[in-house]
């Protein structure tokens, strides 16, 4: 299962010109970025413990217009910038002290040309790069890209305005409270922590059952952030209530559909389910982290491509990869993994007797189903029928 983390101490602010213009549209003050710097503003203006110390913003201009005219341009954005980011703190009544803005012009952004460029799925990008780079003179380089940009729509439409921009970054600090003022009011008044304060606290818990009890409160004090829906999931899983941790993924998942994390929780609880395709398809959506991977290669397995399942799983060492080894035919590698694994369960020392078996060693066998059978007496039975084991069976007393 993955939790979700607590964010750091900055925020960051990206904001697009029209062609030739320093005016910050109302537009740019309804995304989703500007939305969550004035709910930062309003957390400052509220809370003793979080405090704005600075704000850094450089802007830039688009390499096609004239050097000078993309200088005072970078310029005027800065300003433009800074006057957008006093107007939302004088709002919320938030002083700062003299040299709380720092201001840095770029002027045009030929690097963040070619970057894009490179990134492009358009045809010719690297033969235009590298006609475009043979220019030493700036104005010749432009007067080119204005050229290229009237034949190429993607030039014009998506590379250059993504360029005309000024990007802010907002720097903080959270005063935090001591780790057992932290737990005192975690426990009585969660509600007067902030969420960040919350999802910390819960770290300080051993006990599941409390990590829940502060991921529940989470939830509750700050329904519209995800994660402490996902993390009391997580901690529903641990504690076996598998549809109670299935409803709060999906609390999560309905304010972030694309979040991975919870995904590849969600995707974790369809293979329990015995749903292959649906976990399999969620978990093709979580990214391609190591614990996304671990569970595409339990998918694997049941679907009998043990071969994807032992790559996929190649960075643990478990009994779930050493059953993958043993299903595609090297019960030599799943008994050096299971020998490795730290693993002291019955079905460990099962696996273990089933490699010694297939590898012609009788006391293996009958030393590891002892074992694999004083752990867990159930599997006798089991172990009666297993063909693994037919010639063994009176030798094993079965």
């Amino acid at each position: 299962m993955t939790t979700t983390e607590a964010t750091n101490d900055n925020s960051d602010v990206s904001i697009s010109y029209a062609y030739n213009s320093s005016q910050v549209t109302i537009a740019e003050t309804r995304t989703d970025g500007w939305k969550a710097m004035k709910e930062l503003f309003v957390l400052a203006a509220s809370a003793d413990s979080v405090s704005l110390t600075g704000v850094t913003i450089e802007a830039y201009a688009s390499p096609e217009g004239e050097i000078s005219l993309n200088e005072d341009l970078a310029t005027n954005r800065t300003e433009s910038a800074q006057k957008a980011l006093m107007k939302e703190l004088k709002r919320k009544n938030i002083e700062t002290a003299e040299g709380f803005y720092t201001l840095i012009a770029k002027g045009e952004d030929w690097n963040g040309f070619k970057r894009l460029m490179s990134a492009s799925d358009i045809a010719d990008k690297d033969l235009i790069l590298r006609v475009l780079e043979m220019y030493s003179d700036k104005s010749k380089r432009e007067e080119e890209i204005r050229n290229i940009a009237k034949t190429y729509s993607e030039i014009e439409d998506k590379i250059l305005p993504s360029l005309r921009r000024s990007e802010i970054a907002i720097d903080y600090t959270v005063e935090g409270y001591t780790d057992e003022q932290i737990i005192t009011y975690a426990t009585s008044t969660p509600a007067v922590l902030t969420v960040e304060e919350l999802l910390f606290s819960a770290t300080l818990f051993d006990d599941v059952n409390m990590k829940y009890t502060i991921y529940a409160a989470c939830a509750e004090a700050y329904s519209s952030d995800l994660r402490g829906h996902n993390n009391a999931g997580v901690c529903l899983m641990e504690m076996g209530r598998r549809n109670q941790a299935e409803e709060a993924f999906n609390s999560a998942r309905s304010l972030d559909p694309n979040n991975q994390a919870v995904l590849n929780n969600l995707g974790a609880i369809a293979r329990q389910k015995g749903k292959t395709d649906e976990a399999a398809s969620l978990f093709g959506k979580a990214g391609s982290g190591p614990e996304v991977s671990y569970n595409k290669g339990l998918v694997a397995i049941t679907q009998g491509n043990y071969g994807a399942a032992i790559s996929n799983m190649s960075g643990a060492t478990t009994a779930n990869l050493a059953l993958a080894k043993l299903l595609n035919g090297d019960a030599s590698g799943a008994k050096t993994t299971l020998e490795n694994a730290n693993d002291d369960s019955a079905v460990s020392s099962y696996l273990l007797a089933i490699c010694s078996a297939r590898l012609g060693d009788g006391e293996g066998v009958k030393r590891n189903i002892t074992d694999a059978l004083t752990k867990d007496g159930t599997l006798r039975e089991k172990a009666k029928s297993d063909l693994e084991f037919q010639k063994y069976s009176s030798e094993l007393g079965l």
